[in-house]
């Protein structure tokens, strides 16, 4: 059995038998994984808080072929995201990233861009920025990884480009962005401010926060649920929670 070694953040766990947990984590080398945590729902356990949900570790695991669920044998605690800023709003929202990444990404598969979204939250968070900014830009993020909203300069449709910005776009029953003349009856019109802030954000505009001042930052939130939704398919549990807990 050889011994693997890994950095991964932690994404969730859940209960396994009565003192074990199951672990989710995405690793820097191997994409999202789940290992055994034996002994992690004992009061007193070898792990203490390095399963917390976004914690940045070291793992150390024994893999054995032809096993689903490998065992975990240590993890070490390289950034904890709550050590310094307790609280639930934080809290809410480090279960709201872990989601997000766990949605987005099949298991088993290395993605070195999506692992360094986990490494941009991590150095957001230390240097205290704006929360919910912060989940805008990252939502973009994952959107563009998947080719959502990836170009706000042409209809998907149809492949014009747009004559300016000004021009009116809309999404259509998916997550294409139309032209007028492509639309359907039941397509959404994304607003000038909207379509500035997808456009600065395309071309990594270092002023992309000053587009999405005041109602655009919650305009540009809803959509962003619209489109995340339909991708997945169902609405993320975070979705539920969030008005209730902010």
């Amino acid at each position: 059995m050889p011994l693997v070694s890994t950095e991964a953040f932690v994404l969730r766990s859940y209960k396994l038998a009565e003192q074990d947990k199951i672990v989710v984590l995405f690793t820097k080398d191997r994409g999202k994984i789940r290992l055994v945590a034996k002994g992690a729902r004992k009061l007193k356990n070898r792990f203490g808080a390095a399963l917390e949900v976004m914690t940045h570790v070291r793992i150390i695991f024994h893999e054995k072929a032809n096993r689903d669920l490998q065992m975990l044998d240590r993890a070490e605690i390289l950034h904890s995201p709550i050590e310094k800023q307790p609280g639930l709003r934080l809290s809410y929202y480090l279960f709201y990233f872990a989601e997000l990444i766990h949605e987005f990404f099949p298991d088993h598969e290395k993605n070195p861009g999506a692992f360094r979204i986990l490494l941009n939250i991590q150095r957001a968070l230390a240097h205290h920025q704006n929360l919910d900014y912060l989940a805008r830009f990252i939502e973009l993020q994952l959107l563009h990884s998947q080719g959502i909203l990836s170009s706000v300069g042409l209809c998907s449709q149809c492949a014009r480009e747009f004559g300016s910005i000004l021009e009116r776009r809309y999404i259509g029953e998916a997550t294409e962005i139309l032209c007028k003349k492509c639309k359907l009856e039941e397509s959404t019109l994304l607003s000038i401010p909207i379509v500035k802030s997808i456009d600065a954000f395309e071309k990594g505009s270092p002023d992309w926060v000053s587009t999405v001042r005041g109602p655009v930052l919650e305009e540009l939130g809803s959509l962003n649920h619209l489109l995340i939704t339909r991708f997945l398919g169902k609405d993320l549990q975070s979705y539920r929670f969030r008005k209730h807990l902010l």
